[in-house]
């Protein structure tokens, strides 16, 4: 899997969608787990950067759909989660959620949001203990369970 080490800085943009600014405004620093639903090129990835400027951390990128280049997808998610929780000081953007569970329930696995929802709810104070904000993105939140929606600290979705 690949992943992008930036600086805040380097996330700079302008963040199209009304109210995401506020919402960004709002975080409070003890929030370990956050999705942002909204439209292709709206400033999804600016408001990554503008959550790290306000917790000054860097960013880390991973775009979700890697995991379909291994021979055992799920494993490979599976790996991705633990390679999160043993980070430190860190914006994680995990890309792609809603793609993620689509391409799996093409795959004939519907669960491995279920598996996100889990470790969420294990391993979120983890999470905040080494300082590490999961921030996923998708471009909506149809299609992704309640269940899993309830274990993100702050959700912000597009009207």
């Amino acid at each position: 899997m690949q992943f992008k080490n930036l600086k805040a800085s380097e996330l700079d943009g302008r963040v199209e969608l009304p109210g995401l600014n506020e919402w960004i405004e709002s975080l409070n620093g003890t929030e370990a787990a956050l999705l942002i639903a909204a439209p292709a090129g709206t400033g999804k990835t600016a408001a990554v950067g503008a959550i790290a400027r306000k917790l000054e951390r860097d960013v880390m990128q991973c775009d979700l759909l890697q995991v379909f280049e291994y021979p055992d997808s799920r494993e490979a998610f599976r790996d991705l989660l633990t390679i999160i929780e043993n980070l430190r000081s860190i914006v994680f953007q995990a890309e792609g959620i809603g793609r993620l569970g689509d391409r799996f329930q093409e795959a004939g696995d519907a669960s491995v949001l279920d598996l996100m929802r889990d470790w969420l709810a294990d391993k979120k104070e983890r999470l905040r203990s080494r300082g590490v904000v999961l921030v996923a993105t998708a471009r909506s939140v149809n299609g992704l369970p309640e269940d899993l929606l309830a274990q993100f600290d702050k959700v912000f979705s597009a009207p």
